[in-house]
């Protein structure tokens, strides 16, 4: 969020603690991809992505509720813990004919784009009309309430796409099979 360093700094943090903040949330991010990964395959990508949206109220509910930037801390470690991206992906890929997959990632990354520019309008003008602090809380509402709708939505539509029933029938966690082809790793690098 563009304004969130305003907030930071409204809260008591300098500029150096922000920079800090915002490392270490990217820092917790760079991990969760690959548990999130292993709890979509073990348990479902369904179950994966309601805890994550789960974790998506809890996130702005814990930024509602502080008063200074060290309790925000919580709140950045719930919201760095975005498990639910492996099993997004999943998900789409294993719900679209194989011919239609880019177009329906290029879709969805389109529509995210396009809602998050139109909310930082959005919440540009509640800031500059509220006040950085006043501003900050009236969007997290907002976002508690978009992502409570987005739960039950999510909960009574979504379709789970990996067989659970197989899963079931799996002991244990296994990384055995887990490879890294050439391509992937070009990827990464």
């Amino acid at each position: 969020l563009p304004w969130w360093p305003l907030y930071l700094r409204e809260l008591g943090a300098s500029v150096e603690t922000t920079g800090f903040l915002f490392m270490f949330f990217g820092f917790i991010r760079i991990f969760m991809p690959f548990p999130g990964g292993i709890l979509a395959d073990r348990f479902g990508r369904k179950k994966v992505i309601l805890l994550g949206t789960a974790l998506r109220i809890v996130t702005p509910l814990l930024y509602l509720f502080a008063r200074t930037w060290q309790e925000l801390i919580p709140g950045l470690i719930t919201n760095a813990l975005l498990l639910y991206g492996p099993s997004s992906y999943a998900i789409v890929q294993e719900s679209l004919p194989a011919e239609r997959r880019t177009t329906g990632f290029g879709v969805i990354q389109t529509m995210l784009v396009l809602c998050s520019s139109v909310a930082m309008v959005f919440g540009g003008v509640i800031m500059d009309g509220m006040g950085v602090v006043d501003g900050t809380r009236i969007i997290l509402t907002a976002m508690v309430i978009s992502f409570s709708i987005v739960l039950v939505v999510r909960h009574k539509f979504l379709s789970e796409t990996l067989d659970t029933k197989k899963l079931a029938r799996k002991p244990g966690l296994s990384l055995r099979g887990l490879q890294i082809r050439g391509s992937v790793l070009g990827m990464l690098v």
